[in-house]
């Protein structure tokens, strides 16, 4: 399948995986894939099968499944959407504030939380936890996607 020799399938190498009826695989976001029948295959559209494969498995968002992100799929892996709340301890004082007291403008003082499964974890003194976007910071002044 790999005829490029780069450790990966491009889309239309997986489309040619699915035309040649080598791969049975029908993957699912959530739950665990199944592997389709002759007759399912035959009536499926081989492209339509691809998107799937690279919607469930590309995890660098490359259009193409590696080995590793194959093998991870296979091992109940899914991914999931990771991001990174950004708060300004200051509220925006920083800004005005920092080029009298340090000599150079500052955006913010930033107070980060990450953000997974529905829960952002940040540091207090200690690792903690709190439903996203809920916290004792406030709002975030910026989310950044993982």
């Amino acid at each position: 399948a790999d005829t490029t020799k780069c450790g990966t399938l491009n889309f239309a190498e997986i489309v040619s995986m699915y035309s040649r009826h080598l791969w049975h695989l029908r993957p699912s976001q959530t739950g665990p894939s199944k592997n389709m029948s002759e007759e399912e295959l035959k009536a499926g559209d081989p492209e339509e099968f691809a998107k799937e494969v690279v919607q469930a498995m590309d995890i660098k968002g490359d259009e193409r499944v590696s080995y590793p992100e194959f093998m991870a799929y296979s091992l109940g892996r899914r991914k999931h959407e990771v991001l990174l709340h950004l708060y300004d301890l200051s509220n925006g004082a920083a800004q005005s504030i920092s080029p009298w007291l340090i000599g150079q403008k500052l955006e913010g003082v930033w107070h980060t939380g990450v953000v997974v499964y529905g829960k952002e974890y940040y540091y207090s003194k200690d690792t903690v936890y709190a439903d996203a976007g809920d916290t004792s910071f406030g709002k975030p002044t910026r989310i950044l996607h993982l």
